[in-house]
């Protein structure tokens, strides 16, 4: 008689349950979960870093521009709101100090005499054309802005403008106690020297949001408008109420809370905007009149952040 060897059949293999399935989908679920918020934070600590770098060399540029002018850039040529020619703006000042002269001398001085750059032909050679270096990467929004057959640069670093509001800076009567690094007017730019309060505890440049679009013009830095050429500190850092903008800036559309965009429409000479950013843990950069960079948190008492803005208020805030 021949013996069949049990051992020596084949052995069949059990498959997974439906329970055992789901609970790998779960566990892979979780392990996901985990990792993601790990990878997004490398992601933000990695663009918070770039967007730092990028105020460094603007830190640089205005000092270099200091040594070589003698002075600090002009916030704008224009002295009122009734000059013809909003633009330039103190960034415009600082690229040949950025290794930007051929964009410099492509959008001189000289072409906008007169004539605003939503009225004439920007030239080919910069149109369409992104200054990285004025870009926070934390923002990921809108690089250019949408005006006429033009596409404009855009930035998030915007200069600290004196006063509180745009009439003080179009009338330039501000109160003496809150005039910025930054006014209207190719005069009245100043020298490291006037920072009496001391160019380590005064802020120069600071963080701003491009807005929800290219025709969003906040951060697009041709026009003598809150959140375009100005920011004030009406406003602690990245406040939950609303910047007050004018209404071809702030409209239904562009009024985004939930992205740190809140505004509401002001054509009354009373327009503010406040600086903001993307970054995770609470605050914006700025660069100090030094040139150092420092994170300023939204916790900082709105006189503080005041008293860091104005350059001779008398009130000397010591950074930690």
């Amino acid at each position: 008689m021949y013996r069949i060897l049990s051992h020596g059949l084949p052995k069949h293999r059990r498959a997974f349950t439906l329970i055992e399935l789901l609970v790998v989908i779960a566990i892979i679920a979780i392990l996901i979960g985990l990792l993601l918020p790990a990878v997004q934070k490398v992601r933000e600590a990695s663009a918070r870093m770039k967007c730092q770098n990028n105020l460094k060399q603007l830190g640089i540029a205005l000092a270099n521009h200091h040594d070589t002018m003698g002075k600090l850039p002009p916030g704008t040529r224009g002295v009122t709101l009734s000059d013809s020619n909003e633009w330039p703006y103190l960034l415009h000042y600082l690229l040949p100090f950025l290794e930007q002269s051929g964009y410099y001398s492509a959008i001189g001085e000289i072409n906008f005499t007169p004539g605003k750059p939503w009225s004439v032909a920007w030239p080919a050679a910069a149109n369409n054309l992104v200054l990285n270096g004025f870009i926070c990467p934390s923002d990921g929004r809108s690089t250019l802005k949408a005006s006429s057959s033009n596409r404009l640069p855009s930035s998030n670093y915007l200069g600290i403008f004196s006063g509180t509001n745009d009439q003080q800076l179009w009338s330039n009567n501000y109160p003496a106690g809150q005039k910025s690094v930054f006014s209207m007017g190719a005069d009245r730019a100043i020298r490291l020297t006037d920072i009496s309060d001391g160019t380590s505890n005064t802020i120069a440049i600071s963080e701003g949001l491009t807005g929800v679009s290219e025709n969003d013009f906040r951060g697009g830095f041709y026009t003598n408008r809150a959140g375009c050429q100005f920011l004030n500190a009406a406003q602690t850092p990245n406040s939950s109420s609303p910047d007050r903008m004018h209404s071809f800036t702030c409209n239904s559309t562009f009024n985004q809370p939930a992205q740190n965009l809140p505004c509401t429409a002001d054509d009354g000479g009373t327009a503010a905007a406040t600086s903001r950013s993307q970054h995770g843990g609470g605050g914006v950069n700025v660069v100090l009149c030094d040139g150092s960079v420092r994170f300023i948190t939204n916790s900082i008492p709105l006189a503080t952040w005041q008293n860091l803005a104005w350059i001779a208020d008398g009130q000397v805030v010591t950074l930690p």
